[in-house]
């Protein structure tokens, strides 16, 4: 994360996608680069406008966090009492191990992640049963 701006004039902006480690310390993650998250406060813009839960019920299977909901962004928090590995990304993300594909999360990390629609936001797990807490802004 390269920049972050405050203030109502200002938006506040953080570059990249990032995983929020145990401390609460925003870490990027590699190649991601030129990935941008903005949050205008002065407008409105990027407000907190619900949550939710979502389990994946088959390791293997992923599942959109949602049907059709319209947003800007959303964090996405890999429940604390999870045993194993949650992938987000897209419909083609991948939980097992040594095919990960999408951003891995272990238990009690999180991620912000840009996004137009929580239906094309998915997560898989290599644990059945285990999965995710999030927060969306529109």
């Amino acid at each position: 994360m390269s920049e972050v701006k405050t203030g109502a004039a200002a938006p506040s902006t953080v570059t990249g996608i990032g995983v929020v480690d145990s401390t609460g310390v925003v870490k990027p993650l590699g190649g991601t680069a030129g990935v941008s998250l903005v949050v205008d406060t002065s407008t409105g813009d990027g407000v907190l406008t619900g949550d939710g839960t979502k389990n994946v019920a088959t390791a293997g299977t992923r599942v959109a966090l949602a049907t059709t909901t319209a947003c800007k962004w959303v964090v996405v928090s890999a429940r604390p009492a999870n045993t194993g590995k949650i992938v987000v990304g897209t419909v083609t993300c991948v939980a097992a191990a040594g095919s990960e594909r999408g951003i891995v999360l272990a238990a009690g990390q999180a991620a912000a992640i840009p996004a137009t629609n929580l239906a094309s936001v998915y997560i898989d797990s290599t644990v059945n049963g285990e999965g995710v807490a999030f927060a969306y802004g529109a």
